[in-house]
């Protein structure tokens, strides 16, 4: 009986998972997941991504409406009306040049939307066969499906034996597209390894055509488990950054057409509106850039490793779930569950209380049957950290932080309170946070949200926050 070759990579790369049984399709094969670390930066020289496209651009080429809703979501034909081909293609060159990995962007059944980067001679030449270019069509879209079940970038073994990468494009709440990066291994094959797997997983090459299949086998470039992990926050982060584009594009083409009727028909306007500052709420977020906190996060753990500072490390990893969740979750739509941003404030507040000590308390309360309803994105950090720096910074004593949330009748009512300094209405009226919060709380609630302000001199601030309890389910 013949050893299995292909499952020792997985051994290698997580030599503390079960071993998967052998199964006739990669769906079953050990999922190659990252665990928690805080590695993911990349040369300072390749800290940006491009910037957005003209949004009049081939404006004239498209026409929303019927033949928008004549395409199937995500097929080529999507693609070449919604994406700036060339302007993707860009991106993803750069990305396969930083990560020296193998890079496309496929539809959901794996056909190619770009042209391949930095290609591995081995794929290639798998792809000049009819059955070869199919099974690499085939593994592609399962390591999407995958990746998207999984809600995260996925690592996994393709059809033939090469470690790859998938993380899903959502669009609009619907996957339409899959980035996937590798093309390498995680160990060095003896020539009687890679005949094996020859003789098993690539049964269309025969003869001549076989040998050199296994050539190009030998030569594909070995790296260790940290490259796959960097590369893996960098897919994801590049995949957010495709979705921001494409998103943004529909959003402003579909503007550009309705203008001309707007003119005429005034009762559109708030649609408009609402389009527009959707689209402004995702630019900001996709400002954040990740890399220097990541570059940050590294710092301080090499600082807590050498001067053996167990607090230090405690704070790097709560800044690290921090950024994870922020990073993980921006691409996936605007609405999450209250448990989820609960959890996020309280490493927020245990981030602060590194720098407070005992001046900063704080407490975090959620009844019954609150933490599963559906909030805005980051809605309650704006308003934490002014009760924070504004309210119990000023105090030489400090103070005390109190998150309360609850179902009243339909609404969830979220409170947040301070026994702080204070201030005056005025003062209130001028904050460019709690301003930002009510505009969107706005777009997704209209008039029906209610955010009230509570606070004077020497007396602390209460802000409480009325919101319709929604129900949903979010993918993990």
């Amino acid at each position: 009986m013949k050893k299995n070759v292909l499952s020792e990579t997985n051994r290698h790369f997580w030599p503390n998972a079960l071993e998967a049984p052998e199964a006739e399709s990669p769906a079953s094969e050990e999922c190659l997941q990252c665990t928690r670390h805080i590695e993911g930066c990349v040369s300072p020289e390749e800290d940006t991504l491009p910037e957005e496209f003209d949004p009049l651009r081939k404006a004239s080429a498209f026409s929303p409406g019927k033949e928008e809703m004549s395409m199937q979501h995500g097929s080529l034909a999507w693609w070449e009306q919604v994406a700036e081909i060339a302007r993707l293609q860009e991106i993803q060159d750069r990305f396969a040049k930083i990560m020296r990995v193998g890079a496309i962007i496929t539809t959901n059944d794996g056909k190619p939307v770009t042209s391949p980067s930095n290609f591995s001679s081995f794929c290639l030449k798998v792809r000049t066969f009819s059955e070869g270019r199919a099974r690499c069509w085939e593994s592609d879209a399962d390591g999407g499906r995958r990746s998207l079940e999984a809600g995260h970038s996925f690592a996994y073994r393709c059809r033939n034996g090469l470690l790859d990468m998938a993380s899903p494009i959502i669009v609009e709440g619907r996957m339409v597209g899959i980035l996937l990066c590798g093309q390498v291994l995680l160990k060095k094959y003896s020539r009687t390894e890679v005949e094996e797997i020859a003789d098993k997983e690539w049964p269309f090459a025969r003869g001549r055509d076989q040998e050199a299949l296994i050539e190009n086998f030998l030569s594909v470039s070995v790296v260790n488990e940290q490259a796959i992990r960097d590369a893996m926050d960098l897919l994801h982060l590049v995949a957010s950054h495709i979705v921001g584009l494409c998103e943004r594009h529909l959003t402003e083409r579909r503007l550009l057409q309705r203008g001309i009727t707007l003119i005429h028909e005034q009762r559109n306007k708030e649609a408009l509106e609402r389009n527009l500052k959707l689209a402004q709420v995702r630019a900001l977020r996709s400002q954040l850039n990740p890399h220097f906190m990541f570059n940050t996060l590294n710092s301080i753990a090499r600082l807590a490793f050498f001067e053996e500072a167990p607090r230090t490390q405690d704070l790097t990893l709560q800044f690290a779930e921090y950024l994870r969740y922020v990073l993980r979750k921006q691409s996936q739509g605007e609405l999450v569950p209250l448990g989820m941003e609960l959890d996020c404030i309280r490493r927020y507040l245990e981030i602060y209380q590194v720098r407070f000590g005992e001046r900063l308390r704080s407490h975090v309360e959620a009844l019954h049957g609150s933490e599963e309803l559906l909030v805005p994105f980051m809605f309650l950090q704006p308003i934490v950290e002014n009760a924070i720096i504004h309210g119990i910074e000023p105090l030489p004593q400090g103070g005390e932080v109190r998150i309360s949330c609850w179902v009243d009748k339909k609404h969830l009512v979220v409170e947040v309170t301070d026994n702080g300094v204070g201030c005056t209405p005025s003062s209130i009226e001028e904050g460019v946070g709690l301003e930002n919060v009510q505009e969107r709380l706005k777009l997704h609630y209209g008039e029906i949200a209610r955010l009230r302000v509570e606070s004077a001199p020497g007396k602390g601030t209460s802000v409480r926050i009325a919101l319709p309890a929604r129900e949903g389910v979010l993918v993990s």
